[in-house]
């Protein structure tokens, strides 16, 4: 019998204390031996060189929305425009479809967003996302076809900008963007797989050997599937379902379904919304807008008896908790509920108590470090100077015993998971993490949420071979950034070896 794959590197970082090998061999799609280049080449096997590159445990995204990723290459881009380029950018769109676009900021506008600057730009309706998601800025067609008027009122956990006198004014936040949502024509199941295999495609180029979808849509769920049965997924995929979905109790019918390639465990709810946009929801009020503390979306008995139901059916529930009152209901509800790894997202500002009965529980806090250079800009404005060094919180969370994943929150960042290292490491703003800490949040902990860390997370024996081969030094947080030379999953080459 001969190996499957024999790798031979400059390090391999095998995720366990002791000396780092030279190579590895991996068998059925496990690794079965570790030792010396000089011992490698004397195996039998397909031999993959890569001199002077570093071997590290399959790394993971444990914070992605997949189908909005693949979807973003056929939307409207409108990252990094000023307002008069986002307006040029929608005008000049051509289809039949609904126009819709992604990734402005207003922060960088001379005027606030309003449906009048959207209005004769085209005869189609045009629903337009903040740079964040939980906003969304929206003609006045798009009003009339979702019902949206003056009478119309908000939604619970969501809110209609409005002017003076109550009209609409286009800016649609967190649950109030379902209605406009549901107004426009819904995506084909062939639409969801071409979005689902572009961006694992993208996944698996960007040095991704398995990523979390959280808050896939039911109808997600069925394209994940057959991508599954048609053998085109280069990575492996844990789902957590939107919670709001309204097909949520079908793609959730039989229970928690776990298989090494496609598992759908979970299911994903929001206790708030997002600190750019002051959606976040916090004990006091915002310093920068003292006559808001944000919104909450599911909170209270709400969200403990969901919490409750959920675990009570074997599902692991994660809940999106950015302000320090989210964090502090999310942790509440969930350290009440059955054990099952449930996850507090985010985790972004949790004042010192949360972060001790978030520990106490168990519970696990995916982190998304680039978020941290992001928001360094205008954070400290938001939350003033005594909230400030509440966010972030690592390596307190670390310490008290939760457990840590790191994810991106593609596409609000991009899918980059050796810059997710660096930020994790130097942060601008919070507590830094060692490249060990960062090194297992990305992989040992990431196959731990996902129920399979005794199968993935660590190079050794008898464990999945699934590797992200980098060219340049991950232990460094300054000079030149490490890049992709290949990726394996279970022996077989994503992407590269070049």
């Amino acid at each position: 019998m001969t190996d499957d794959l024999i790798l031979v590197v400059g390090r391999v970082e095998t995720g366990r204390p002791g000396p780092a090998p030279t190579a590895l061999a991996a068998r059925d799609g496990r690794v079965v031996w570790l030792g010396s280049a000089a011992e490698a080449r004397r195996r039998s096997g397909q031999r993959v060189e890569l001199p002077g590159a570093v071997a590290l445990p399959g790394l993971v995204d444990g914070h992605t929305h997949p189908a909005w990723l693949g979807e973003a290459a056929e939307q409207v881009d409108l990252s990094g425009l000023d307002l008069a380029a986002a307006r040029a950018a929608v005008a000049g769109q051509a289809g039949s479809r609904w126009i819709r676009g992604f990734g402005w900021d207003e922060a960088r506008w001379s005027a606030p967003p309003h449906r009048r600057l959207l209005d004769g730009l085209s005869d189609r309706p045009i629903v337009l996302h903040r740079v964040d998601r939980h906003v969304v800025w929206v003609d006045s067609k798009a009003l009339a076809a979702a019902g949206i008027d003056r009478a119309t009122a908000d939604p619970p956990g969501g809110r209609i900008g409005r002017d003076p006198d109550g009209t609409p004014s286009g800016l649609l936040y967190d649950d109030a963007i379902r209605r406009v949502l549901a107004a426009e024509p819904p995506p084909t199941a062939d639409d969801r797989r071409r979005w689902l295999s572009r961006a694992a495609s993208r996944f698996a180029a960007a040095g991704l050997t398995a990523v979390h979808d959280v808050c896939a849509a039911a109808a997600d769920v069925e394209a994940w599937r057959a991508l599954r049965a048609e053998g085109r997924l280069p990575v492996r995929a844990h789902l957590l379902v939107d919670g709001e979905d309204p097909a949520l109790d079908g793609a959730l019918a039989g229970g928690p379904r776990r298989d090494p390639w496609l598992s759908v465990a979970g299911v994903k709810l929001f206790a708030d919304g997002a600190l750019g946009s002051r959606g976040a929801w916090l004990s006091a009020p915002y310093s920068d807008a003292p006559d808001t503390c944000g919104r909450p979306v599911v909170h209270g008995e709400a969200l403990r008896r969901r919490a409750a139901r959920y675990a009570e059916a074997g599902f692991q529930v994660a809940v999106h908790a950015i302000g320090d009152r989210a964090a502090r209901e999310a942790v509440a509800a969930l350290a009440a509920a059955r054990p099952m790894r449930h996850r507090v997202e985010h985790a972004q500002v949790v004042d010192p108590q949360t972060v001790t009965a978030l520990g106490r529980a168990g519970l696990v806090a995916g982190i998304q470090p680039t978020h941290a250079i992001a928001d360094a800009p205008w954070i400290a404005a938001r939350l003033g100077p005594e909230r400030l060094r509440w966010a972030f919180p690592w390596r307190s969370l670390a310490a008290a015993g939760a457990g840590l994943v790191i994810g991106s929150d593609c596409p609000i960042a991009p899918a980059d998971p050796l810059a997710a290292l660096r930020a994790a490491m130097a942060p601008p703003i919070g507590e830094g993490l060692s490249f060990e800490a960062a090194l297992a949040a990305s992989t040992r902990g990431a196959a731990r949420a996902a129920f399979a860390e005794a199968d993935r997370g660590v190079l050794a024996p008898g464990f999945a071979a699934d590797v992200t081969v980098v060219d340049g030094e991950p232990r460094r947080a300054d000079g030149p950034p490490p890049t992709i030379r290949a990726t394996f999953v279970g022996g077989r080459a994503t992407f590269g070896p070049r």
